[in-house]
């Protein structure tokens, strides 16, 4: 379990099993219809894109696949995949990340992920286009104009 104020060396790849098990997890919970909206907060400042999501207390989410190396901040407590095992986290965890990462996270109490990396990206939708090809699927796209 990891605890207090980490940071971690590195969130492993997701692939073959891992990655065909998370994908079949997240295409059962979006056939059963169970999409929660999440609030979306993204920041593109200084060549530097920051998303940030808040996953409210028992809710599990999946990500979409990361194609590209990122910084993961959690705030929180929760159990999320890496690679092809789970971890914990309680309290605040930052993760340095490589590119081709698609995780489940199960959140314990309320948490705020933070996932930022460096762009030369000038609007949220390159940006977004830039980390993953399953723009189709982030929230912040169907998110409601407010």
């Amino acid at each position: 379990m990891m605890s207090s104020l980490m940071v971690l060396d590195e969130l492993p790849v997701t692939s073959g099993d891992s990655l065909r098990l998370t994908r079949e997890f997240e295409s059962l919970q979006l056939q059963a219809g169970e999409q929660l909206d999440l609030e979306t907060l993204n920041v593109l400042h200084a060549g530097v894109y920051a998303r940030t999501i808040k996953i409210p207390a028992g809710v599990v989410i999946t990500g979409a696949f990361i194609k590209i190396p990122t910084v993961l901040i959690i705030h929180g407590s929760m159990k999320l995949t890496a690679g092809d095992k789970c971890i914990s986290v309680d309290g605040f965890a930052c993760f340095k990340c490589p590119a081709g990462r698609k995780q489940i996270m199960v959140a314990k109490t309320d948490c705020f992920v933070s996932m930022i990396f460096a762009t030369k990206a000038k609007t949220v939708r390159e940006a977004e286009d830039e980390f993953t090809d399953e723009g189709d699927l982030l929230l912040s796209r169907k998110e409601k104009k407010r």
